[in-house]
């Protein structure tokens, strides 16, 4: 964790702007009349907001003037400060109504998004004015309390008159005041100026025609109903004051229209990757889709994300962006508040019983939910997290879905971005899920790159290749980008076409660039001609590239605009004004100069509450005005922003680790760097993003190295640190070579500076590394070495993971005196680990270290100490919030049971474990407990519900990619098909598996099943009179067992394959049938096996149940029951 000393480093060039501020005068409290600024006239374009409090007159009759007082008081304070919030000024109360703008505020002047704060600021007007009558009926025993809204958007007059500053006229003014009129109580009517500046961003009714004072004809107006989510509110683009409409791609359109019709039809969830070049038309397309899906489907079903340049350094940041804008999260919210919007959005989508937790999907997004009960109850299973979390994202769109009756539509743009976890998400939820759903996906060529089969393993996956504009629908940009230059020159309209290329974005620059120089001139209102001045025009002298035309209109602006635009690009493709003004307290000035020129553009919604937010127009925009910045400005801002951010989001702080980091990279702050990145590396691993995990791993390397460089010192604890670190990345990621050399620098390290503890540590990962490669030489050497060390500095945790290796390899090599020795060590270090607590998980080596002396107990078939031990683990493994180790006692539980024939503990721990599989998603568990039921099945005689209770759980081995598990499954079902008269299905199973076993390397379990296959073609009775079988069928039978008979020599020579006994026998039946001397040896072998099965266990009872009831030891005993003697065979042709 960063010390406090870390933390005031980060801080401080925050708080020196912070003590800034505070030397300036106070704000005016909300509600109060701030002073007049200055008495000059300015004529703007203005946004005007009406209230009136609706039910004044009546509450009036009813209370005191002090209740009063306190009603109206107390609700104009609180509207005062909604229009603070949304960038407005209130300027006049008047009794029971009050007076706002939006756009004539002195300093900030008009902003692009105005007209929008103040619609968004009425909806939140009105719902508070609803919370407060609620209150009033509640409190004073009286309802009526309410408020009603108009706005306008037009010209107005600022200042002058007796109210100063604060004076605002003209006929904008009056229209604004006659809406209000007219607008029912609870109401927000505003004009068809208005709407046009704000339409696709609400929900709003037209209304019929008003008549206003001063305005010959009657209003056009329209009552907003809503906001619509940011996720369907297009993203526009184009020349400053107008969007440019979509040339041509009608072929693409169709396509998408279609790929939509069919996951209506279908119901199933279907794909399409749109690939385009920078500025073809890729953002604009989906924009378009985007537009006609807002006006078709339901709200809540289109739902809309993108990645940003630094989406590698947010984890699941693109599902983060999706939830955060449908469920109306703000970066600024409190973590508190975050956490209720996130449970509230989600919670009624995921309320059946077996559901998996809404707080598993916040916490995997990057919301600390870490106290949550449902959090806590995953334990630290990274892996149990993700699966619970993504199931929870797949059941809340298929649900989405269902309750519209109509497809969920994902808009995810700019994917060439996005975090390798978001993408393996996105296919889970595609070839996982279920329901309408098509995901329409955006990116650049450097996806296929990134990922080269990219969609060659989605199930329903279209893949469209974007090219340029042909020549004609070059020709039609042209003239919509000129359409206001009458008459067109011929020559103007080539050149745009000829350097654009098709490419509409490189179009619309050039011509942003033409009217920065003033080639092109507009007329003085928006709809009037442009003038174009060819004398100014060299086309010598216009850029060739897209780059270059941008370069063109940086080096156009304002010195002071200039400097602004590049400090924003400091802080991101996405800034806000005040994270700007950390930067530099005179930027924010430039804005609306930038915003003019649509360089940049103003988001509607800011993610930081009390900020507006603004973007640049496009990414390459982005790219081009950062890299002008010189290093050392870089430096200063990036140390400024990173303090701006560490302070913005507060207790939020853990969703930016990374991005924080990579800012102190770039201002050369590279210790602090390092912790960052450190801090944002133990946060992914534990939310199963390993990729990332280890990638900021690379970065705090990188950046502990600048820092050496730079100071001479290189912190040996962060060396180790880091080190271990990457060790457990690497062994969750599987990447065995870049393990191990970490292991190495760890012991090294550790040798180095005199820390044992960093040796014992060390030498427990490599034995552990050696000894699942193969390497048991180096295992054990490591692991000795590491019980030594351990011990002698006292090392807990260390020591017993050396042991629990050593008594491992000892079982295997069937030293079993080593192997209890290592055990019981294992056991004494894992109880004072256990005790001590020095880290979070330290109890769980505990169960460990008592599941490895379980694996004893059972290789030396001691029944009793092993039900014991395990009984222990179990009780300990239960409370720790470790569902996967708490169903790998179960197993283990209900495997000694089975041993023992006991069918009723058996049945109870497999149903344990087959629920608490269900209740957290764990597949692989549950798959196991089904195969656990089918062998409890078999015992208990139910020989056809076994058979379909095992194919069930081969079933779900295949589909957790276990070819194992699902091998031993249909080898069980083979079992029991065979027993219950179901030959020929049994004997199809043996030689699937036979081969399959042969192929994968298992000789002995390959042998077993040749030999149930020999014994199943021969005939099944016995020879008659003594005499032996020399039929073809047992000819071909004995030939078969006698070419595996070298390998059955010893007792239990099949023990490690399932039902070994059973094929040992088998060898018997086919031997005593053809009359080989070599079926007494067999026949004295499974007696012997037997008697080694039945000398487990100590209580007669139980020696006897076990050979009645497992079916193989049943065999065995009327074997040895026959009382004809083996007779030499008779001559027989092979």
């Amino acid at each position: 964790m960063l010390g406090d000393a870390v933390v005031d480093a980060a801080l401080a060039p925050l708080q020196e702007r912070l003590a800034a501020l505070n030397d300036a005068p106070p704000e005016a409290e909300p509600g109060t009349l701030a002073a007049p600024a200055t008495s000059g006239r300015r004529l703007r374009q203005v946004s005007v907001l009406f209230l009136d409090i609706v039910g004044s007159t009546q509450l009036i009759q009813h209370l005191d003037p002090e209740e009063v007082q306190a009603v109206f008081d107390g609700a104009l304070a609180a509207f005062t400060a909604i229009v603070t919030r949304h960038g407005g000024e209130v300027l006049r109360y008047a009794g029971d109504n009050l007076k706002a703008a939006f756009g004539a505020h002195g300093t900030l002047g008009t902003r692009e998004d105005d007209a929008e704060r103040a619609v968004h600021c009425g909806l939140a007007l009105l719902a508070e004015a609803a919370r407060r009558g609620d209150a009033v009926q509640r409190t004073q025993g009286h309802g009526g309390f309410s408020a009603r809204i108009g706005i306008h958007t037009g010209p107005a007059v600022r200042g002058g008159g007796v109210e100063n500053d604060n004076s605002l006229s003209g006929l904008t003014v009056n229209i604004a005041a006659r809406l209000e009129q007219a607008a029912a109580p609870g109401a927000l009517l505003i004009s068809q100026d208005t709407w046009a500046l704000v339409r696709g961003g609400f929900e709003a009714m037209l209304q019929p025609p008003l008549a206003a004072k001063g305005v010959a004809a009657p209003l056009t107006c329209w009552q907003v109903q809503a906001a619509r989510p940011a996720s369907q509110a297009p993203r526009a683009r184009g020349l400053p004051g107008a969007e440019t409409p979509l040339i041509g791609r009608q072929a693409e359109r169709a396509l998408l229209a279609q790929a939509l019709a069919r996951v209506q039809a279908e119901g199933r969830p279907q794909a399409v990757t749109l690939i385009a070049n920078a500025g073809v038309g890729k953002s604009r397309l989906l924009a378009e889709f985007q537009r006609n899906c807002a006006a078709q489907c339901p709200p809540g079903c289109l739902l809309a994300a993108r990645s940003q340049p630094s989406g590698h350094l947010q984890p699941y940041g693109l599902w983060r962006d999706l939830l955060l804008r449908q469920l109306a999260i703000a970066d600024g919210d409190s973590a508190d508040l975050a956490r209720h919007k996130l449970l509230q959005g989600l919670a009624p989508w995921l309320a059946q019983p077996d559901d998996p937790p809404p707080e598993a999907l916040g916490h995997l997004v990057g919301l600390d939910f870490s106290a949550s009960p449902a959090v806590q109850r995953l334990g630290s299973d990274a892996r149990l997290l993700r699966d619970r979390a993504v199931l929870a994202l797949r059941l809340w769109l298929q649900r989405l879905a269902a309750h519209h009756g109509a497809p969920v539509v994902l808009l995810l743009d700019d994917l060439h971005w996005a975090d390798e976890a978001s993408l393996d998400t996105l296919h889970t939820v595609l070839n996982k899920g279920s329901g309408a759903l098509l995901a329409l996906l955006g990116a650049r060529p450097a996806l296929l790159e990134q990922q080269p089969g990219w969609g060659q393993a989605l199930l329903q996956h279209e893949r469209l290749d974007l090219q340029a504009l042909g020549a004609e629908e070059g020709r039609a940009l042209t003239q919509a980008l000129l359409h206001q230059v009458q008459p067109l020159p011929a020559a103007l309209a080539a050149l745009i076409e000829g350097r654009a290329e098709g490419n509409p974005f490189y179009a619309e620059e050039l011509v942003g660039m033409l009217l920065d120089q003033g080639v092109l001139r507009r007329g003085s209102s928006p709809d009037a001609a442009w003038f174009f001045d060819a004398a100014r025009l060299d086309p010598q002298r216009l850029p060739t590239t897209i780059t270059g035309v941008l370069q063109a209109r940086l080096d156009a602006l304002d010195a002071n605009d200039r400097r602004a635009l590049q400090l924003a690009s400091v802080v991101g493709p996405v800034f806000w004004d005040e994270a700007l003004g950390a930067l530099d307290a005179q930027s924010p000035k430039a804005l609306p100069a930038l915003h003019s020129k649509a360089l940049v553009q103003a988001r509607a919604v800011s993610t930081f509450e009390g900020t507006a937010e603004a973007a640049f127009q496009h990414h390459l925009l982005h790219q081009v005005t950062y890299s002008t910045v010189l290093k050392p400005q870089k430096r200063e801002a990036h140390a400024r922003a990173a303090a701006w951010l560490t302070q913005r989001v507060g207790d939020r702080g853990d969703e930016y680790l990374a991005i924080t980091g990579e800012h102190c990279a770039r201002a050369g702050e590279h210790r602090l760097a390092a912790e960052w990145f450190l801090r944002a590396s133990r946060r992914a691993k534990a939310r199963f993003a390993y990729t990332a995990a280890l990638q900021y791993i690379d970065q705090a390397e990188a950046q502990a190295a600048l820092a050496a460089q730079t100071t001479g010192l290189s912190p040996p604890e962060l060396q180790h640190e880091l080190l271990n670190r990457r060790v457990l990345i690497c062994d969750s990621l599987a990447l065995r070579e870049q393990q191990e050399v970490a292991i190495d620098r760890l012991l090294a390290l550790g040798e180095a500076e005199g820390q044992d503890h960093w040796v014992a540590e060390a030498l427990a990962s490599r034995s552990m590394l050696a000894y699942r490669t193969g390497r048991l030489p180096l295992a054990e050497a490591a692991a000795r070495r590491g019980v030594e060390v351990a011990e002698r500095i006292d090392d807990a945790k260390n020591a017993t993971l050396s042991h629990i290796t050593l008594a491992f390899m000892a079982v295997e090599q069937r030293s079993f005196e080593a192997a209890r020795r290592g055990a019981a060590a294992a056991l004494h270090w894992a109880v004072l680990a256990r005790q001590r607590m020095r880290e979070e998980r330290d109890d769980i080596f505990e169960v460990q270290a008592l599941l490895v002396q379980a694996h004893l107990h059972g290789a030396l078939a001691e029944e009793g100490p092993r039900s014991e031990v395990l009984a222990h683990a179990l009780a300990l493994a239960r409370p720790m919030n470790n569902p996967r180790l708490t169903c790998t006692c179960l197993e283990f539980v209900v495997e000694s049971a089975l041993d023992s024939a006991d069918a009723a503990t058996a049945t109870v721990h497999i149903n344990e474990a087959a629920r608490l599989a269900a209740d957290f998603g764990l597949p692989v568990q549950q798959a196991i407990a089904q195969s656990l039921r089918a062998r409890c099945e078999l015992l208990a005689g139910d020989l056809r519900q076994a058979a379909h209770t095992a194919a069930d759980a081969a079933q779900r081995h295949r589909a957790c990619n276990n070819i194992d598990g699902a091998l031993k499954c249909q080898q069980l079902q083979a079992e029991a098909l065979w027993r219950s008269g179901m030959s020929d299905a049994a004997i199809q199973l043996w030689r699937e598996d036979a081969a399959t076993l042969q192929q994968r390397g298992d000789e002995v379990s390959a042998r077993a099943l040749r030999l149930r296959l020999a014994d199943a073609a021969a005939p099944t009775s016995a020879h008659v009179g003594g005499e032996p079988d020399t039929s073809a069928t047992t000819a071909a039978a004995l030939r078969s067992v006698l070419a595996e008979l070298p390998f059955l020599q010893q007792a239990q020579a099949l023990a490690t394959a399932p039902f070994g006994l059973a094929a040992r026998l088998a060898a018997w039946r086919v031997l005593h049938r053809a009359g080989h001397p070599a079926a007494a040896q067999q026949r004295a072998l499974a007696a012997e096996e037997l008697a080694q099965a039945l000398n487990a266990h100590t209580d007669p009872a139980v020696r006897a149940r076990v050979c009645s009831v497992l079916p193989w030891h049943r065999d065995v005993a009327a074997a040895l029951a026959q009382t004809a003697e083996d007779r030499p065979p008779a001559t027989v042709h092979f």
